[in-house]
């Protein structure tokens, strides 16, 4: 489903991303991990080409991506069709209602009809535990419930991948379960995921590879069980030791 093939990118003259390979197979849950600034958003980022990069390869969901596409490029209005993301912050139009929230880019992008994405829209607010709230605004709802909004709003365009860039981090702990409660069921549907994380206790019980950047590398890629009790690299170990 995702193939990335020696990424690079640079911010002026510091490499954020260095010859970044790595494969994700349908349905397969991949949780990103590292610390701060070590490159893990960036690249999440380069996947739907929300970044551009200078060097390697992308494919992602059959569309393929390399450095120089121009924003106009029809590949890339295919790519937001088949490549969802949720933020670290909502987004969330506070001028909408969750509802129409939810609609804008079905009705605009799939050109949808009202009817028929309003009652998609629907479906997807009772899958995150929101059906009564379809006329709310955001300004009107908790943190974790804009979250879940915002996720409800990214599976309306019916995507092959999902992308979470620390999806919990801007909320209060009390509102950090309700959202991954949703996440988990995605995995649990097979839907397939990245999700840059601090939540090891996600990354430890859903995601079937746990990948460590650090200073725009991989640095391990295992499976949980692996990852947590027998890393390999010290830098993965001191990682780790400072934060379980």
């Amino acid at each position: 489903m995702i193939s990335v093939r020696k990424l690079s990118k640079r911010h002026g003259d510091r490499n954020v991303l260095v010859d970044v390979t790595a494969k994700v197979d349908k349905g397969e849950t991949i949780a990103i991990v590292g610390p701060s600034g070590g490159g893990k958003s960036t690249l999440l980022r380069c996947l739907n080409y929300l970044e551009t990069f200078h060097a390697g390869e992308i494919e992602i969901a059959g569309i393929q991506l390399s450095p120089g596409i121009a924003a106009n490029d029809v590949k890339l209005r295919a790519l937001r069709t088949k490549v969802g993301m949720v933020f670290q912050q909502f987004n969330l139009f506070p001028h909408l209602s969750v509802l129409d929230n939810i609609t804008l880019a079905p009705r605009v992008v799939r050109r949808a009809e009202r009817s028929a994405s309003e009652a998609k829209a629907r479906e997807l607010l009772a899958k995150v535990g929101l059906a009564d709230r379809a006329g709310a605004y955001p300004h009107e709802l908790s943190g974790g419930q804009q979250q879940r909004v915002a996720i409800a709003r990214a599976l309306a365009q019916e995507p092959e991948v999902m992308l979470f860039d620390e999806p919990t981090s801007a909320l209060d702990p009390e509102m950090i379960g309700e959202v991954l409660e949703v996440m988990k069921e995605l995995a649990r549907e097979g839907m397939t995921m990245i999700v840059v994380t601090h939540e090891m206790g996600f990354a430890r019980e859903v995601a079937d590879r746990v990948v460590m950047v650090d200073d725009g590398q991989i640095i391990e890629d295992d499976t949980p069980e692996h990852f947590f009790t027998a890393p390999t690299h010290e830098r993965t170990k001191a990682f780790l030791s400072k934060i379980l």
